[in-house]
């Protein structure tokens, strides 16, 4: 080659040529590739700086972004335990997610921390708890919320407080259940305010009907002072305008039994003095219950008065009766009544005896007894008996069954024995005798 190049010098220079410009124009290239590269490079970096730039803002945004979700969960987390009501988040197993401060109040927990997590069974008792996680179980399986529903729970101060609570299903995009938010408001007081209030409108309601039946007693008893005013006119008129005729008759019969002996004449004259005697005991009767007065009280031995009406009874009665009487055990015995008013309730009820029993096998038992306070008269007779029905009105004024009479005596009796703080009542069934029991009040020492 070093031939050639002696041989063919032209070949050299061309070839230093070639060279020269092949050098020139790799130069340029490079030059060109370098000053290309430059502009990418300055172009990436810019684009770099933008970038940065770019992620620093983001950065900043979003610091600021969690900043304000920060400040606004805390107002709510503020917001929601500033309620006084119970708010609290479960889980789809009713785990406790959160709750706000009445919640972890009742509880019985310090923080939040303290319950999260957990569930009813780990606060109430196992009876309890079950029902609360059943009925949210349910809740929570058929995807539907309840409103307003009454539960009861033992609060810090175990203290059983009632709560209306509310539980709406929270659901996820899907539309499936993933837990429950609950509130509860304590209705405890409200609960207490109503019970009072209804005990109160019943206390109410009893002194209504109470003073109802009073001012109905006051009515009824007015009206009835007005009838026994009126009944007490026209009784002085009967008797006025009665017991002459009567006063005439007696005298009269009298007069004819002394002037003339005949069995037949006096058999008859017997009757009519028996019937003046009812006549005049019809008009007592009307005088007692229209005039009926307080007691004039002496002291008044029960068994003088027995003996005496006994005696009456048994004169004054067509029929041929047999009379017992067991009243020795209140010989000595005494009260504080009225003679008079004591003859004509034992003469009405010794009457009512001999009305009732058969005209043959008729017969009237008089027992006394006494205890620590009382003194006690059983009058048995074997009559008729009285209906159970007519036994609750045999006091009601002008009611009877006899044929005779103005149903005013049992009224008397009652009367007369209420005046005396004693009491009567009746024993009897249909054909088989009627048995009054009185009490009277024996005197105090």
């Amino acid at each position: 080659m070093n031939a050639l190049f002696h041989t063919h010098p032209e070949i050299l220079g061309l070839g230093f040529i070639i060279i020269f410009f092949s050098l020139v124009i790799l130069s340029y290239l490079f030059k060109r590739e370098h000053k290309a590269l430059l502009v990418t490079q300055n172009h990436l970096e810019d684009l770099v700086q933008e970038r940065t730039a770019k992620l620093e803002q983001e950065i900043i945004d979003r610091k600021k972004l969690e900043e304000i979700l920060g400040n606004e969960r805390k107002q709510l987390r503020d917001l929601i335990d500033s309620i006084p009501d119970y708010i609290y988040f479960k889980d789809i197993n009713s785990k406790f997610i959160m709750a706000n401060l009445a919640t972890i109040r009742i509880m019985r927990c310090k923080s939040q921390e303290d319950i999260l997590g957990k569930t009813d069974f780990d606060f109430y008792a196992k009876e309890l708890a079950e029902k609360f996680f059943k009925d949210e179980q349910e809740i929570l399986r058929l995807g539907k919320s309840k409103i307003d529903m009454e539960e009861s729970v033992i609060d810090e101060y175990n203290r059983m407080r009632i709560l209306s609570t509310s539980k709406v299903v929270l659901m996820n995009q899907d539309g499936k259940p993933v837990g429950l938010v609950g509130v509860g408001r304590d209705i405890t007081d409200r609960k207490l305010a109503e019970e009072v209030l209804k005990r109160d409108n019943e206390t109410l309601e009893k002194i209504i009907k109470v003073r109802s039946q009073e001012l109905l007693d006051i009515h009824v008893e007015l009206e009835q002072s007005k009838r026994l005013s009126d009944i007490g006119t026209l009784a002085a008129t009967i008797a006025h305008e009665l017991r002459n005729p009567l006063a005439a008759i007696s005298i009269a019969a009298g007069n004819i039994k002394r002037k003339v002996v005949d069995a037949p004449i006096e058999r008859h004259l017997q009757t009519i003095e028996k019937k003046i005697i009812e006549s005049d005991q019809i008009i007592n009767n009307l005088l007692f219950y229209s005039r009926l007065r307080p007691p004039q009280h002496e002291n008044l031995y029960i068994y003088n008065v027995l003996n005496e009406c006994v005696d009456t009874a048994r004169e004054m009665s067509p029929k041929t009766l047999w009379v017992e009487k067991k009243i020795e055990d209140v010989k000595n015995v005494s009260i504080d009544g009225d003679p008079l008013q004591m003859k004509e309730m034992f003469m009405n009820i010794m009457n009512n005896a001999c009305d009732a029993v058969p005209d043959a096998r008729g017969s009237v038992e008089i027992l006394a007894t006494h205890d620590k306070n009382f003194i006690n008269v059983y009058i048995k007779d074997n009559g008729v008996g009285i209906a159970k029905a007519n036994l609750e009105k045999i006091y009601d004024p002008f009611f009877t069954t006899k044929v005779k009479g103005t149903g005013l005596g049992l009224t008397v009796c009652h009367q007369i024995i209420k005046m005396h703080g004693g009491s009567i009542r009746f024993q009897s069934e249909p054909g088989a005798g009627t048995t009054v029991i009185v009490n009277l009040p024996k005197k105090k020492k």
